[in-house]
């Protein structure tokens, strides 16, 4: 036999046997149960907080598939901060100039530290064209999961809801 220690309507405790102001309760019941007096149930689950941790989940997983590697010329390419800051000032400088800095091997590092060759301001191109499409497919997929956030009704619907993980 159990019996639970009830305060302000919850379960916050469960000892072996019979005490004195205490509830006999079965194995069903838990902490943090609920009790009107009658009958022991289930806490509601908190709809719109489980919401809001799963937004910022999504924003984290959202953030963090950015900062991942992306796939060019078949090999994956970093895409850390560090190594997004040097496409971008590459970048810049070929907009403001046409071509690549002077001190430019013409080489880019991938992700398992192969080279791959960038003759050409073109193959630059495409491999930065690369990396957008890795961003603007990750907002793709942080919009589809918050609107699928947005008609969850269920705890169970919410915790479905995860990005993917990487292949």
């Amino acid at each position: 036999m159990k019996s639970a220690e009830i305060k302000n309507g919850k379960v916050v405790n469960i000892i072996l046997g019979c005490m004195d102001g205490h509830v006999p309760v079965d194995d069903g019941v838990v902490i943090g149960d609920c009790y009107d007096g009658l009958c022991f149930y289930k806490q509601p689950p908190d709809i719109p907080g489980l919401k809001a941790s799963k937004s910022e989940r999504i924003n984290r997983d959202w953030k963090n598939s950015n900062k991942a590697t992306f796939v060019y010329a078949g090999q994956k390419i970093a895409c850390d901060d560090d190594s997004r800051a040097a496409m971008d000032v590459l970048a810049g400088v070929i907009a403001m100039t046409g071509d690549f800095p002077a001190a430019f091997s013409r080489m880019w590092k991938t992700q398992n530290n192969t080279q791959i060759s960038m003759p050409d301001i073109a193959s630059f191109q495409s491999m930065y064209a690369a990396m957008a499409e890795h961003v603007s497919n990750n907002f793709k997929q942080a919009q589809t999961l918050k609107a699928a956030l947005e008609l969850a009704e269920s705890a169970t619907e919410i915790e479905a809801i995860n990005w993917p993980t990487p292949a």
